[in-house]
């Protein structure tokens, strides 16, 4: 599985980096470097939902959340299983950006009074 090569995180980008050696965990968060390693060794299902995991603990950090490592791993598992198991609201969220950002491109920056045509 191709993982992303990067993703933002709160306007910061985050790089993705698969690792063989990452000792006894399937993923980390260096935040002050904005790098997200993903273990190689890991199976595709468990590389994305060590994805999540390591996104939350980046957001946790930036945000001072504060939310205990337990927190962070049920939260992760939840927003994995959430996406995997509800692909047509993927789909609809996707296709609902593609739409947004078409209306946006049409704007021509200034305000139009419909009231006035």
């Amino acid at each position: 599985m191709d993982l992303p090569n990067s993703v933002d995180i709160l306007g910061h980008p985050y790089e993705i980096v698969m690792k063989e050696d990452l000792l006894d965990c399937m993923g980390m968060c260096n935040t002050d470097q904005c790098i997200i390693y993903i273990s190689t060794t890991s199976s595709d299902s468990q590389k994305l939902d060590t994805l999540f995991h390591e996104i939350l603990e980046a957001f946790n950090y930036q945000l001072e959340m504060k939310l205990k490592h337990r927190n962070i791993q049920a939260l992760g598992n939840c927003f994995y299983l959430l996406l995997k198991s509800n692909p047509d609201l993927v789909s609809m969220f996707i296709q609902k950006n593609k739409d947004e950002d078409e209306e946006s491109k049409l704007k021509v920056g200034f305000k139009v009074d419909k009231d006035k045509i």
